[in-house]
């Protein structure tokens, strides 16, 4: 239900909206003929949008917009104006006014558009307010999990890259050619990196590991990256995160490992090496961020860091046979892991060696976690494996962010495919990089048809000239509103009402309804009112004749579709209210 309210200094115009939007089950209308009541509601948050007159005592329409709006406050507003006020029309788009309507005509065409005019800006203003909260989510998740997301139009040559994505790479826009990305890349990676590109061009996915130079510090990044083809789109797209500090932690470690089985090894020449060597390595398992445990030739736990003792909690002890009562299954296949295929049955394996596995695992207090593990043979002097270091590393968090921006994507799309109308995103260059079902049957066209072409290819060519002006004027004011002529795939015109909004990431987000029947009406009901106000102008010997025009006229509407309508006494108090 729409809670609309409805301010205009003259009672019988708010008797005549009470009457013709009453039956409208979509509409709750509030009427009031104080301006300054009304802005006391609209700031209190009671309502989904506000009509306004211009003209009022004490306070015009204009002054009642400039106050909703300096308040912040973005509740649709539609300026409900009397003829011949053209430029205070202008002057209320520019200062935030959604649409306009103009008084005068027959009650229920006028009150018929305005109904249509309310339910189509409450419904694009809930619209843009649902897609802002799901990017700044989608933002901030990015953020915390050091993710980012891209995607490389083939046809345009430009990576689209999200707003994680520019922070790991210190760019200063959303938008990079990937000639410019590739000479971002380090020597060592370029070709690997090129060849990869290639192939995702083709229809193959990639994933590996590159370094590149941020670009605005030039420092060095080290990247995994995941990508795919979406042959529909004719798009690449995928997914980066900034692996630098943990590439560092694992050359570290790696260099620690080294020196520590040099230790071990050493260990028998002497006490006094044994026990420094033994203090070294504690500090060193100490202060490690990631669990790392030791275990003998036959599989036992004989040393664990506290970090280890975190992931696993109570569920495995020292000198005991692996003890890993727990319920595991690899990712992303979900495979579950037999008893004999964890640590006990691999670690000491030279052919068994486990290289960041990924596991999901539920602990002994029923809780879940995802872990990646590493496995390391450590050999005696006479080339023998004498025990295994293990590695694991508690990667939950990161995990479920994944997971998290993966769903928060399909209720995107979820919220685009249930609306009637046609929804269409275009980058700068006016290429259709997104269209939903309803926006296919608008314009008779395939979906994957569609997004091979730009919005000049769909307009009428009469209508191509104001695009261009109105094209403009969103990239200036981030929206518009217009009505423009449109070409379906079978050839005929349609008329079509777009409202459309710049997005934080330069793209162009369109929402199209079919207003033919609506232009039809308008047309035709401008007829009848030319022939009324000729047969008025006749004298009362003519007043027979009048008589059975209007008749014929009345007749006339009714074929057309108006199931009602009042006499001719009503009808001309109406007007006189009007």
């Amino acid at each position: 239900m729409i809670k609309a309210i409805y301010v205009d200094d003259e009672e019988p115009l708010l008797d005549i909206a009470h009457a013709f939007l009453e039956g409208n089950d979509r509409i709750e209308l509030d009427t009031t003929t104080d301006p300054r009541e009304a802005l006391a509601k609209v700031l209190k948050s009671e309502y989904d949008i506000i009509v306004s007159d211009y003209q009022m005592p004490g306070m015009d329409g204009l002054r009642l917009l400039r106050e909703i709006r300096t308040a912040n406050n973005k509740i649709p507003f539609i300026l409900f104006t009397g003829k011949g006020r053209e430029e205070v029309v202008i002057q209320a788009l520019n200062e935030g006014a959604d649409f306009y309507l103009q008084k005068g005509g027959q009650p229920r065409p006028l009150f018929a558009e305005l109904a249509h005019m309310i339910i189509l800006a409450v419904q694009k203003h809930r619209s843009t307010e649902s897609l802002l909260v799901s990017e700044t989510r989608l933002k901030r998740a990015e953020e915390a999990a050091g993710f980012g997301h891209w995607e490389w139009n083939f046809n345009t040559g430009m990576i689209t890259a999200s707003h994680g994505a520019v922070l790991i790479c210190g760019l200063n826009k959303c938008e990079i050619a990937v000639e410019e990305f590739m000479e971002m890349t380090t020597p060592e990676s370029k070709e690997k990196l090129y060849k990869s590109m290639t192939d995702l061009r083709r229809g193959r996915s990639y994933n590996l590991d590159y370094r590149i130079k941020r670009k605005d510090n030039q420092d060095l990044v080290e990247l995994h990256a995941y990508a795919e083809n979406d042959l529909i789109k004719k798009v690449g797209f995928g997914v980066i995160q900034d692996i630098t500090a943990k590439r560092t932690a694992e050359r570290e470690l790696a260099i620690k490992v080294d020196a520590l089985s040099k230790a071990l090894n050493d260990m028998t020449v002497q006490d006094q090496v044994i026990k420094k060597s033994e203090a070294r390595f504690r500090s060193i398992l100490r202060n490690i961020p990631i669990g790392v445990w030791l275990a003998d030739s036959e599989g036992r736990m004989v040393l664990c860091n506290a970090a280890f003792e975190n992931i696993w909690g109570k569920g495995v002890k020292l000198g005991k046979d692996e003890g890993f009562n727990f319920k595991a299954r690899k990712m992303p296949s979900q495979v579950p892991i037999a008893p004999d295929h964890w640590v006990r049955g691999k670690a000491t394996k030279r052919d068994a060696v486990v290289e960041n596995e990924l596991l999901e695992v539920i602990l002994s207090d029923g809780s879940h976690k995802y872990v990646r593990n590493w496995t390391i043979p450590i050999d005696n002097e006479e080339g023998e494996i004498s025990g295994a270091m293990i590695i694991n590393q508690d990667v939950t968090e990161a995990t479920e962010t994944f997971n998290m921006l993966t769903e928060n994507e399909g209720r995107y799309r979820t919220y685009i495919e249930s609306t009637n109308e046609g929804v269409f995103v275009a980058n700068y260059s006016g290429h259709i990089i997104d269209v939903n079902r309803a926006g296919c049957d608008l314009l008779r066209f395939p979906r994957d048809e569609l997004l091979s072409l730009t919005w000049r290819d769909v307009l009428h060519v009469e209508s191509l000239e104001q695009a261009l002006i109105s094209l403009e004027e969103l990239r200036q004011s981030g929206k518009i509103s217009v009505e423009a002529k449109a070409m379906r795939k079978d050839g005929k015109t349609i008329d079509i009402r777009l409202n459309a909004v710049r997005l934080p990431n330069g793209h162009l987000l369109g929402m199209t309804s079919d207003i033919s029947e609506i232009m039809k009406a308008k047309k035709r009901m401008m007829e009848y009112d030319d022939v009324l106000k000729f047969l008025r102008t006749y004298d009362a010997h003519s007043m027979k004749m009048f008589e059975e025009g209007q008749r014929a006229i009345i007749n006339g509407m009714k074929d057309y579709g108006v199931k009602e309508h009042l006499d001719n006494a009503q009808g001309s108090q109406l007007d006189h209210k009007i």
